[in-house]
């Protein structure tokens, strides 16, 4: 979805905040704002949040506490919405919490907060019950690629309809919870969790109740039909099915903060970069495996980074890898990056495409490199829900880019992930090293690599092409 999708959303977002929970929502009017909560900066959340038990006063006082705090401590709270628009949809919502189940309050103040616009002022409620599907969005498809072993039938399905809508209304309405002037990347990391949250689906009128939901599905030329029950204890991971018999590394590796290991057949250091955690350690070990290895090549996989702190990798490895002549080359340092590439992982990639002559691949990142960052948390007095505001305005490009464009663009087709293939790393592996004068040269072990990593490892919303 590119910034003129994202900017035609906003009618319609209105609209359903200016509703009455029902199937079929109509508006109710103009509510005078009610005055911010005055005082100084809001509680810092030390207690669980609370949700059940509230009276109707308690939930339109953590509004006007929310709005207020937004307002108090943003940088920037009207940059995307302005402050009457904003304040007269937190209005219409109080106006309507006392006909509202308490559970679909928190999902319309998610509403409320996303109007803000950045990807970094969220409202962030508890964990609600999930309907046992994992969903993944390849091009305008959305794939089930987990389930339990009841909905085995239903893996690697294409989603025709979720409840009440087809696939492109569903997404349509979840996407009112997403941040509303980020870009189409975003929306296609964050909105797959929320099309499976039993919550959210009844609280936007996708479900026609709480605790189930009907899908449809097409897998092979025939559709399947499910009815699904809300699960509310957590899912092992070692229960959710998968479509591969062998997955990627970026997938085998997905709960590691850092690994990396020397590709077999290679001088070539593969990194996956997923978290922040202890990073001065795990960069401290990379480099000492680079001077024992002396690898031609290094590729950094940041694609299931999300963020942390991104002064870590400035003052521990980046200055490092720039000086290293062997590395700093064109086709000889390699960042990956993604969809949920975020926050700090955002940043950093776009330092190593500004400071290094690393060539980006992948997909384009999910926020906008001129970006609302460095998050400032409070809590709201009743329910102590967490809300996060960005505190900070980062430019990383010239311009107003929509994303941090990779070098190289390579989305990931389900016929690749569901053979356990990972196109991204493979196209790398294939590129021949260059020479000090920047020749190519030709590598029977990069061929060689390039194919193990390939053996080891209906438009249902319209999300548009790889660039806006």
């Amino acid at each position: 979805m590119h910034r003129k999708l994202l900017v035609s959303l906003a009618p319609w977002l209105l609209a359903v905040l200016c509703a009455p929970l029902s199937a079929d929502p109509v508006g109710v009017g103009a509510v005078t704002p009610s005055p911010a909560v005055p005082g100084s900066s809001p509680p810092t959340c030390h207690l669980p949040p609370r949700t059940a038990g509230l009276s109707a006063a308690q939930w339109q006082e953590d509004v006007r506490a929310m709005i207020a705090g937004i307002e108090r401590l943003h940088i920037s709270p009207f940059h995307h919405t302005p402050k009457a628009t904003l304040e007269q949809a937190a209005a219409r919502l109080e106006a309507q919490i006392p006909q509202l189940p308490p559970e679909a309050i928190p999902v319309r103040m998610k509403q409320i907060v996303a109007l803000v616009g950045d990807g970094h002022t969220r409202l962030v409620a508890p964990p609600q019950p999930i309907y046992p599907l994992q969903v993944y969005w390849f091009g305008n498809d959305l794939r089930i690629v987990s389930t339990l072993g009841d909905d085995q039938d239903l893996l690697g399905g294409r989603v025709k309809r979720i409840g009440r809508f087809d696939t492109q209304e569903a997404m349509r309405r979840v996407s009112s919870l997403v941040s509303q002037d980020e870009n189409r990347w975003l929306l296609m990391n964050r909105t797959p969790p929320l099309l499976v949250d039993a919550t959210v689906l009844w609280a936007l009128g996708i479900a026609s109740r709480p605790d189930q939901v009907s899908i449809e599905a097409e897998l092979e030329g025939k559709d399947i039909e499910k009815v699904l029950r809300a699960r509310s204890e957590e899912i092992d991971a070692a229960r959710w099915l998968h479509p591969f018999a062998v997955a990627p590394l970026y997938l085998a590796h997905q709960n590691d903060d850092f690994w990396f290991e020397t590709l077999p057949g290679e001088k070539t250091i593969y990194v996956i970069f997923n978290r922040y955690a202890d990073f001065a350690r795990h960069a401290h070990e990379l480099l000492q495996d680079i001077d024992t290895v002396h690898p031609d090549r290094l590729i950094i996989d940041m694609r299931e980074n999300g963020g942390g702190n991104f002064s870590l990798p400035r003052q521990y490895l980046l200055p490092f890898l720039k000086a290293n002549h062997t590395l700093n080359r064109k086709g000889h340092l390699y960042i990956i990056v993604g969809r949920k590439t975020f926050s700090a992982a955002m940043s950093n990639a776009a330092d190593f495409k500004n400071d290094t002559h690393a060539i980006l691949v992948g997909e384009p990142v999910g926020e906008r490199p001129n970006s609302y960052q460095e998050n400032a948390e409070f809590c709201l007095p009743s329910s102590h829900l967490h809300v996060t505001v960005s505190t900070q305005h980062y430019e990383f490009a010239p311009g107003d880019p929509q994303a941090l464009f990779p070098d190289k663009e390579i989305e990931i087709k389900w016929s690749d992930y569901k053979a356990g293939k990972d196109p991204v790393l493979t196209w790398i592996l294939q590129q021949p090293p260059r020479d000090q004068e920047g020749m190519e040269r030709s590598s029977v072990s990069s061929r060689r690599a390039a194919a193990q990593a390939q053996g080891g490892s209906g438009s249902a919303f319209d999300i548009g092409s790889a660039r806006p």
